[in-house]
């Protein structure tokens, strides 16, 4: 859950970002344009303040968004951000959609019905 969670927030910051980036253009933007209080991000979520603080800290730590802290603190989002905002980059590593469990998982399930369907096979001739 936490994951979609996460790009829910990445969607907040990105959406703030292109909507400056249209009005003014994505070389002219400052600090302002971007400026998102975080009340703002809770009253979107619908959470604890607490959890939305957590994913938050996560989110800077990984780099996706970045927090200015000159005069008030400033969350808005990074290049890295809207690059995983995108592409998806959280929403895949869920297991389901994870590429790498699945080149796994499918070899391997197929290699047991083959198991099974040999050794039933065999039981029927005996």
């Amino acid at each position: 859950m936490k994951k979609k969670i996460k790009h829910k927030i990445l969607e907040i910051y990105y959406d703030k970002w292109h909507k400056a980036s249209k009005t003014k253009g994505k070389h002219n933007l400052t600090l302002g344009d971007l400026n998102l209080t975080i009340e703002e991000v809770y009253d979107k979520i619908k959470l604890k303040k607490n959890i939305v603080d957590e994913i938050i800290d996560i989110l800077e730590i990984e780099g996706f968004i970045s927090i200015n802290n000159y005069p008030n603190k400033i969350y808005f989002i990074t290049e890295k951000g809207r690059k995983a905002y995108l592409e998806k980059t959280i929403l895949n590593k869920i297991w389901y959609r994870n590429k790498e469990f699945w080149k796994f998982i499918l070899p391997f399930t197929i290699g047991l019905l083959g198991l099974l369907n040999s050794i039933y096979q065999w039981l029927i001739i005996k």
